[in-house]
């Protein structure tokens, strides 16, 4: 009897050597985004319980790397990691039942496995049942709350969290309206590539909500959110460069910010830019169309 619990207990411990080397072998494949070689290793060590395989082939599945996108599937493997504790796993089977993906859109099985999640400190989960309190999606509406996990999320840079909680203080939701702290938080989003942060805290500083008016600072980050493709942003560049504030006024760089935010569907954009070609040649105009379809066409896979 002794012997077979130990010839068990060898097997066991064999079986998931071997699952681990595969794990290994398929991570090495995948982060050289060789997927479809990685695949079948994942795969066997998803199937031997590894609960980190179990992640990584149901984010497989789910972005369709190495396999046909399946949200079934990514579903099925993603749980089973989340049931053994895996908390990025917990965090998409939550975000997986909000957005409906495969599913049923389930707000309540989604805060249930955010908030597994967010047990364990993950940030997206945190901003995400930030998300849902602050709009009373599968919860009642309760500012407290949306504060209390955007607050956590923030304390790991989170972006999304950073700019949620710096519109709170912005709109006075929940707390006492606070522009300094808005800014504060607009910028760290910002800082770390947020095309809404970089917006958002231009925006501040044209109005003079950063506590000063300065347009050079806005156009910087207007700048930056309109190369990113935000075409607000790209308007509001365009208004700039008519204007003169904050940049040179230059009427083919405004001309060519307002036909590329027209293009993004921005159609007070459209009226500024038919307004400004009263001002302008022939030439000019079509000197400006041409830089904006350049931008465009370098800009496509954004």
């Amino acid at each position: 009897m002794a012997f077979k619990k130990i010839a068990v207990i060898a097997i066991a411990l064999l079986i998931a050597a071997c699952a681990k080397q595969d794990y290994k072998n398929g991570e090495e494949l995948y982060s050289k985004g060789e997927y479809a070689q990685a695949f079948p290793l994942i795969t066997n060590a998803a199937k031997d319980e590894l609960k980190d395989a179990q992640f990584r082939l149901g984010t497989m599945y789910y972005f369709g790397n190495g396999v046909a996108l399946d949200y079934k599937q990514a579903l099925e493997w993603l749980t089973k990691a989340a049931n053994q504790g895996h908390n990025s796993a917990q965090e998409m089977v939550g975000n997986i039942y909000y957005q409906g993906e495969g599913v049923e859109a389930d707000n309540k099985k989604a805060i249930m496995w955010f908030e597994k999640a967010a047990s364990q400190n993950n940030s997206a989960a945190q901003t995400m049942l930030g998300v849902m309190y602050h709009g009373g999606n599968g919860v009642p509406k309760n500012y407290t709350q949306a504060i209390a996990y955007f607050e956590k999320a923030t304390a790991n840079n989170e972006i999304e969290a950073q700019y949620a909680l710096g519109t709170m203080y912005l709109n006075g939701e929940g707390l006492p309206q606070n522009f300094s702290k808005a800014a504060a938080l607009f910028e760290a989003a910002a800082n770390q590539g947020s095309e809404l942060g970089q917006y958002a805290l231009g925006s501040m500083y044209f109005s003079g909500k950063s506590g000063e008016v300065n347009y050079k600072k806005a156009y910087i980050w207007y700048e930056k959110a309109a190369s990113k493709g935000y075409s607000t942003a790209q308007m509001n560049v365009g208004l700039l460069y008519r204007d003169g504030l904050g940049i040179e006024k230059n009427i083919i760089e405004a001309h060519k910010w307002l036909n590329i935010a027209s293009a993004g569907g921005e159609s007070q954009a459209n009226v500024a830019r038919e307004e400004l070609e009263g001002q302008m040649s022939k030439q000019q105009i079509e000197n400006s169309q041409k830089l904006a379809s350049d931008w465009l066409a370098s800009h496509k896979n954004n």
